[in-house]
């Protein structure tokens, strides 16, 4: 999210619209499109299973890596192309509109 700030900085505001309320509002980058515990189901002891979320974030902190080098016109090698593309189809599946749209799906 510091990419959509004016100057990079995590302290800095973005704007911010909800989807469903229509309001829009300032707010720093931190938290922002954040959903708690939404890959992390409960499991029957009560603790959370964060594995998935684990791997999310690992996938996601390489991406920034492979960004930084594409902004800076590094080329990516084949295998950084495959970690771009698995950032990208993680993203499409990390949303409620996904959901959303595999439970209304025939």
């Amino acid at each position: 999210m510091l990419r959509f700030t004016r100057d990079g900085n995590p302290s800095s505001d973005l704007w911010v619209c909800h989807s469903e309320k229509a309001d829009l509002r300032k707010q720093t980058p931190r938290g922002t499109g954040v959903g708690g515990d939404y890959y992390s189901p409960r499991m029957p002891d009560g603790t959370r299973d964060t594995k998935l979320e684990t791997a999310f974030s690992m996938v996601e902190r390489r991406a920034v890596v492979l960004f930084e080098r594409v902004e800076n016109q590094v080329a990516l090698l084949n295998a950084e192309r495959s970690e771009c593309a698995d950032f990208l189809a993680i993203r499409k599946l990390r949303v409620p509109q996904y959901e959303d749209e595999c439970n209304t799906s025939p």
